[in-house]
């Protein structure tokens, strides 16, 4: 359990930073373009997920240590849409396409409502 842990910290930590370091990048040459970061680790980290997917996954002689690191780790904190994606995935995969559609428009509903409500609430507190 404490290597699973340090693993995923360490992959998450490394994740982090590299989300961070696009950021900047992009920040640096196209100003007022922070989206910009946001989708393009989005699209790099999907597709980094699928590839990892079909060789972790599939493979018995990865460790779940390496997996956690890479997968839920690294991957995870570059972007958590990779991990939405993969959970899509698994769901389509294991229990078929409504409980994936389902996820997924629940995810994307629920989510944006929420921040929107934690926006209006914060701001309504406050008096802004």
């Amino acid at each position: 359990m404490t290597l699973m842990i340090i693993s995923v910290g360490a992959g998450g930590a490394l994740g982090a930073i590299a989300r961070y370091l696009v950021g900047m990048a992009i920040s640096h040459h196209l100003p007022n373009h922070g989206w910009l970061a946001t989708l393009s680790v989005n699209i790099v980290g999907c597709f980094a997920m699928g590839i990892m997917a079909a060789i972790l996954i599939e493979s018995p002689s990865v460790s779940p240590a390496v997996r956690s690191f890479v997968m839920i780790g690294f991957l995870g904190a570059l972007t958590t849409f990779s991990s939405f994606a993969l959970d899509i995935h698994i769901l389509l995969d294991k229990q078929g396409f409504m409980a994936g559609a389902g996820y997924l428009i629940t995810s994307v509903g629920l989510s944006l409502a929420m921040f929107f409500a934690g926006m209006w609430l914060f701001r309504a507190g406050s008096g802004q």
